[in-house]
């Protein structure tokens, strides 16, 4: 049996706020459609998507709009300015036959800093599960082999690694915090192109992050990304089942959750605009 955690964070609801420590303002690119909030009165650029068309003003920016209440954790920007120097110039260099304005000092008086998001979600189960551990173990054998220079039949001692599966099950209360689900219907393109972060570095929100930064706004709701939830918070009760057994390792796990309480937030990953 697997003991209760503490009770979840209380659900608050995505009504559309925009209390983000700074007066924020809406804008959409006519192009490609991405939004993005930015610091009231920053001039408009060029959209870091498309580069197609500058960003115009969002009149509804507060309606219809998923995403707008304030991130619960962000990354910070960790280059300095050398290592980001290096890399944008790496960047330009490698471009054949570039056009005369790409180089690395263009490309750094457009660079942007830019803010990705993603969703967080701490949701309540309560399941009854089953499952099969496996517990590493040892054979002793030997082995007999000829050995004209040994002179003779010489036994070796032969060690093999197996592992025994048993049956367990039992039930599951838990509440897991902060599980990951895309909040962009580009995540995976952008998490390709970007790699992965190390997200043991976030922090709680701090407005001052946004004083000269854009957020892409979310174009995924938390109900339709809580379908890429379910398989992150399943591996996670496996994992806990495995612990709970003791054991090496854990298969066929099978479970009937009821989930509550989902507690909606968003966290910021950094990414560099031109």
């Amino acid at each position: 049996m697997i003991s209760d955690m503490d009770a979840a964070k209380s659900p608050q609801r995505l009504d559309g706020s925009h209390t983000w420590g700074q007066a924020m303002q809406g804008a959409v690119c006519p192009h490609c459609d991405w939004r993005y909030l930015l610091p009231e009165g920053a001039a408009l650029p060029m959209c870091p998507h498309c580069y197609q068309a500058q960003l115009t003003v969002l009149d509804d920016a507060w309606e219809g709009l998923s995403g707008l209440r304030p991130p619960e954790l962000f990354l910070p920007f960790s280059l300095d300015a050398a290592a980001l120097e290096r890399r944008v110039a790496a960047f330009a260099e490698g471009i054949p036959f570039p056009p005369h304005d790409l180089n690395t000092q263009a490309l750094r008086s457009r660079l942007r800093a830019l803010y990705l998001p993603v969703w967080l979600v701490d949701v309540g189960v309560d399941a009854a599960w089953q499952g099969e551990a496996g517990f590493d173990y040892e054979v002793v054998s030997h082995q007999d082999r000829f050995d004209d220079r040994q002179g003779g039949w010489m036994s070796h001692e032969v060690k093999e690694k197996r592992v025994r599966w048993e049956p367990r099950v039992g039930r599951l209360r838990r509440t897991y915090s902060n599980v990951l689900a895309p909040a962009l219907e580009e995540d995976a393109v952008i998490r390709r192109r970007l790699g992965g972060y190390d997200l043991k570095a976030a922090q709680s929100y701090d407005a001052d992050a946004l004083a000269r930064s854009m957020v892409r706004l979310p174009n995924r709701t938390p109900e339709d990304a809580w379908s890429d939830a379910v398989p992150k918070v399943q591996a996670l009760a496996t994992d806990e089942c495995r612990h709970a057994a003791q054991a090496d390792h854990f298969r066929a796990f099978r479970w009937t959750p009821a989930y509550a309480d989902q507690n909606w937030t968003l966290m910021l990953l950094p990414d560099y605009a031109t």
